[in-house]
């Protein structure tokens, strides 16, 4: 096999990590992009997606089985890196009370910038869960 034969293969993965992959990979194009112009209503909204997108990625691992390493290890990460710090840095927080408030609107920019990170972080994982959840497809565009 020459060397340009095996540049140009996808990389080979197991059916059950592509499966995860997309789900996750979905999950995450899909996911709502909060524009709330009260605070206390989009620091709950934003918490409330956090903690249901980290029971989402461990429902799809559990779903697929060992079977998904690859993904199991980004779904992890997702959760270990991003999602968990990032609630636990805010979930103490309650805007709905008169001192949370008044924490959250001295906190507005850090808790936005916090929030801006997190979608960043999870920008760089999307893209190796695209990398292997197309990693089973053929592509069209340009055969004609």
């Amino acid at each position: 096999m020459s060397k340009m034969a095996t540049i140009n293969e996808k990389p080979k993965y197991a059916q059950q990590d592509i499966l995860a992959a997309w789900d996750i990979y979905i999950d995450i194009v899909t996911a709502p992009r909060f524009k709330q112009e009260n605070i206390c209503q989009r620091h709950a909204a934003i918490l409330d997606n956090v903690e249901s997108f980290i029971t989402r990625i461990r429902d799809t691992l559990k779903a697929h089985g060992p079977g998904c390493i690859n993904t199991t290890h980004i779904g992890l990460s997702i959760i270990q890196d991003i999602l968990v710090p990032f609630q636990t840095e805010w979930k103490y927080v309650k805007p709905e009370t008169l001192g949370g408030l008044a924490l959250m609107n001295l906190h507005t920019d850090t808790f936005e910038e916090s929030v801006a990170h997190m979608y960043d972080m999870i920008a760089e994982k999307q893209k190796r869960l695209k990398t292997i959840a197309l990693a089973g497809t053929v592509s069209t565009i340009g055969t004609e």
